[in-house]
């Protein structure tokens, strides 16, 4: 039973990517921008968890990965384990089924939603925005 909640889980990732993807490319055609506005930003003035992340992603294939950090450090940590999760989805062995039983674990899952909210605390901090600033520029 479990092994079909955390495939159920890397398909909804999947399809959140693919839906994600047509999103950016309609809104690049339509108003000829790959940037989206954050609209829980433009709501309540603070930032969400994944606000900086088209700048992260651009910034990543670009080569700038110390940018793509500090944008938004949170999701580029987390890239690693999305893809693995997503690869372990689409093989077999033995070892990468192991991976995946961890990956998917609720202790896992609980633990990386916390760290995702202790992320949009700090965040919003304004230390946090400033040292964040200067970083970006420095480079």
């Amino acid at each position: 039973m479990k092994n079909k909640k955390s495939g159920k889980l890397v398909n909804y990732l999947l399809w959140l990517l693919i839906i994600a993807t047509f999103l950016l490319f309609l809104n690049y055609i339509v108003f000829d921008s790959f940037y989206f506005k954050c609209i829980f930003r433009t709501l309540t003035g603070f930032d969400c968890p994944t606000c900086g992340m088209q700048r992260s992603i651009i910034a990543l294939f670009s080569g700038e990965i110390n940018k793509a950090f500090w944008h938004n450090p949170y999701l580029t940590l987390m890239l690693p384990y999305f893809a693995t999760l997503i690869l372990t989805s689409f093989l077999n062995w033995d070892i990468v089924q192991n991976a995946k039983k961890i990956l998917s674990h609720p202790i896992t899952i609980a633990t990386l939603v916390i760290l995702m909210i202790a992320w949009w605390v700090i965040r919003n901090l304004s230390f946090w925005k400033e040292f964040t600033e200067t970083q970006i520029t420095s480079m």
